[in-house]
Order: C-alpha cells, then structure tokens, then sequence
C-alpha cells in the first residue's frame, strides 16, 4: 500500500507536467515562458494538524492531508509580443487553477537570458 506525498515533498515531474498543463490551458494563443514551477507549501494551519499526527505516529492512508499546490512563475507572450509576468497557483490533484495575478508591470520580474 503506498502512501501519499508527504505534504512537504518536492513536486513530482507528473504534478510538474500537471501544474503547466493547466496554466497552458488558460492562456490559449500566446507563448509560454516558464520561469519556475514548484512547491506551494502548505499554510501552517493546515500543515500542523498532519505534522502532529505524524509525530505521533498516527498516520495511516485515510489521513486527510494538505492540498498539492505548485506555484507557477511564468511570462504571457501575447500576438503583439509583449510580456507579463504572472504567478499562479495550481492543485494538482484536481487540476484546477486556483489563482492567477499578474504582476505590475512597475515591478521587474528576475532576469532570463
């Protein structure tokens, strides 16, 4: 019987693959740049309650345990070739965007080559 991730894994390259599928899927007709695609830690308040279980030694299969969010950082290349700079927040267990922000263009995103 295997577990599930442990709440605070790395993500895997099938949640990777997951998390720009669906960030793909939102912005038909443009290109892509992804800048990075990782881990969105859980929120304390919903990390502690598994911790102490796990502590404890009471983990089982049917835990419930945090969502696997990934957080995407990525560039929107529209048809007249301007870039924005977007974050966006996705569950990869049931493939759904849960947030998206574009980031003022008065802020610099980190430099790419």
């Amino acid at each position: 019987m295997e577990y599930p991730c442990h709440p605070l894994t790395t993500l895997t390259i099938e949640e990777t693959n997951i998390a720009r599928d669906v960030v793909l899927s939102c912005h038909p007709d443009t290109a892509i740049g992804f800048r990075m695609i990782s881990l969105q830690e859980p929120a304390k308040s919903e990390l502690i309650p598994f911790l102490e279980l796990e502590h404890d030694g009471n983990l089982s299969i049917n835990t419930p345990r945090p969502r696997r969010l990934a957080k995407i950082n990525y560039d929107v290349i529209d048809k007249s070739k301007a870039s924005k700079y977007m974050e966006a927040i996705v569950d990869v267990e049931t493939k759904e965007r849960v947030s998206c922000e574009l980031i003022s263009v008065d802020v610099h995103a980190c430099l790419t080559v």
